[in-house]
């Protein structure tokens, strides 16, 4: 079998068997892609496989380890951050929901005085004003809540749901035999 132009890579490549493998396959002519956790020593050999003539690529794994380690760190602290986004929503919510409450409350009064006669039609319609007002912000109190909601599914990976791919299969699963 000729290793000659064929590409090989090696985990485990900066000691022992990962080590020697990558030295004879290199003195063989094959290219050899070099993968470790010890930098300093996948450097010396890939040297030491170059100064021989072969051709060898070097893995940084430590370098991919710590750019997964800190896309996962992202994730959870926006994961995080969407959560309390949540809670305060949530909170905001149910404050809105009651000044929106005692604002119809109080504009049910207000009219029930003013057909008695006790409530000019300025106290009526600044009754009124008011009630519009609450009603106004907890819509958007509400719509900040599906938005931070949305933002949790996206910081969850969302998009799962909306793939074509699993959507084009996922209509034979059912049927009969």
């Amino acid at each position: 079998m000729t290793f000659a132009n064929q590409v090989a890579v090696i985990t485990g490549a900066s000691s022992g068997i990962g080590w020697a493998l990558a030295r004879a396959l290199a003195a063989l002519g094959c290219k050899v892609g070099l993968v470790a956790r010890r930098q300093e020593k996948l450097q010396a050999l890939a040297r030491e496989i170059g100064q021989v003539g072969g051709r060898a690529a070097v893995a940084a794994a430590q370098e991919a380890a710590a750019n997964y380690r800190s896309t996962v760190i992202t994730a959870f602290q926006n994961v995080s951050n969407s959560l309390y986004a949540l809670q305060a929503d949530a909170d905001a919510l149910a404050a809105e929901t009651d000044a929106a409450n005692s604002a119809a409350e109080s504009l049910k009064l207000v009219q029930a005085q003013f057909k008695s006669g006790g409530a000019s039609y300025l106290q009526v319609l600044t009754a009124e004003q008011s009630y519009q007002t609450s009603a106004i912000a907890l819509v958007k109190a509400r719509a900040q809540r599906y938005a931070d909601t949305a933002a949790l599914f996206q910081a969850l990976g969302g998009g799962w749901w909306n793939r074509t791919d699993v959507a084009a299969n996922s209509s034979d699963c059912c049927k009969g035999s």
